[in-house]
C-alpha cells in the first residue's frame, strides 16, 4: 500500500507543478451578476470582471471551467464531511445486512469512521481556521497587507482585499478530506475483502468517481486560484499532516501507541476468523 500512497502523492505533485506552470497567476472572487465573478489579483481599476455562468459557453474564459459548480458542493461543510464518509457508510451498511456481522468487524468500522472524523476535524480547526488566522496576522507585518489596500475591496463579499499569501486551503481540503481518506478506504477494502465481490467492485468504482472529481477540481484550483508557492505549501501541508500519517497507519508504524495500531481500524484476515 505504501507504493500506492507514494504514486498518488507523486502524481499530485506533478499535477500541481503542471497547473502552476500552465497558469502561474491567480484570480480573486468578487460580487457581480453572474453565478461567480472574478478579477485577476493584479487587475487595473478599469478591468472588467470575468463572468462564469452555468449556460452554454458560460465557462469559456479563464478562470471559468466546466464543473466549477461542484466545488461549492464538495467544499461545503456538509459535503466535505458526508461525501468522504459515503464509501465507509455504504461498506458498513452492506456488512450489517450480510452474513459476516461480528463485533470485531463493527468496532473496526466505527473506529475507522472516528479516524476519518479526526482527520477532518484536524483539517477544519488546525489547518483551516488556525493557519488562516496565522496568515492574516502575518499579512499585516510581512506582506504589508490591509483590508483596503486594493481598489476592488468593496466588490468582495467581505469588503476586504485578499491576504498576501494563502496556503490554498481548497487543496488541503481536497487532499485531506477526499484523496487521503479514499486511499485509506481502498486499502481497507483490499485487506478486508478476499476474492472478487460485487460490493468491493461497486465501492471501488465509487471511490474512483469521487477521487476523480476531487483531482479534477484540484487541477483547476491550482491553475487559477493560487500561486505556485501557495499550491506547493498547501499540498505539502496536506501530505505531511494527513497523507503521511495515514500511510504510516497502513504500515502499522505506530505500534507503540495502542490506539493507533492498524487492527483498530481495519479487520485483518487473521482477526476476521476469530469471530467475536
Amino acid at each position: 500500500m505504501r507504493r500506492i500512497f507514494i504514486i498518488a502523492n507523486t502524481v499530485l505533485l506533478l499535477v500541481v507543478f503542471y497547473a502552476s506552470y500552465r497558469f502561474p497567476h491567480k484570480f480573486v472572487r468578487v460580487q457581480g451578476e453572474c453565478d461567480s465573478n472574478w478579477l485577476h489579483i493584479h487587475a487595473s481599476i478599469d478591468s472588467k470582471t470575468i463572468c462564469c455562468k452555468n449556460e452554454p459557453g458560460g465557462y469559456g474564459e479563464a478562470p471559468c471551467y466546466s464543473g466549477m459548480d461542484l466545488m461549492p458542493v464538495l467544499g461545503s461543510l456538509t459535503g466535505a464531511w458526508a461525501i468522504p464518509l459515503s464509501a465507509l457508510v455504504f461498506n458498513y451498511g452492506s456488512m450489517m445486512l450480510g452474513p459476516n456481522v461480528t463485533m470485531r468487524r463493527i468496532r473496526a468500522y466505527v473506529r475507522r469512521g472516528l479516524l476519518y472524523a479526526a482527520v477532518m476535524t484536524l483539517r477544519t480547526i488546525v489547518l483551516y481556521m488556525g493557519l488562516g488566522q496565522i496568515e492574516k496576522k502575518l499579512g499585516h507585518f510581512i506582506w504589508d497587507y490591509s483590508d483596503h489596500s486594493c481598489w476592488y475591496a468593496d466588490l468582495r463579499r467581505g469588503k476586504g482585499c485578499p491576504v498576501g499569501f494563502d496556503h490554498s486551503d481548497h487543496i488541503v481540503l481536497l487532499v485531506s478530506h477526499y484523496l487521503a481518506i479514499l486511499l485509506f478506504e481502498w486499502f481497507a477494502l483490499d485487506v478486508e475483502s478476499t476474492g472478487p465481490s460485487v460490493k468491493r467492485t461497486m465501492l471501488r468504482i465509487w471511490i474512483l468517481i469521487v477521487g476523480g472529481m476531487a483531482t479534477y477540481l484540484l487541477l483547476f484550483t491550482a491553475s487559477y486560484f493560487h500561486t505556485t508557492t501557495e499550491n506547493l505549501v498547501g499540498l505539502l501541508i496536506a501530505q505531511g499532516c494527513v497523507m503521511l500519517p495515514l500511510m504510516l497507519v497502513t504500515q502499522d508504524y505506530f505500534t507503540s501507541w495502542k490506539w493507533l495500531r492498524l487492527h483498530n481500524f481495519v479487520l485483518l484476515p487473521e482477526e476476521s476468523k476469530r469471530g467475536d
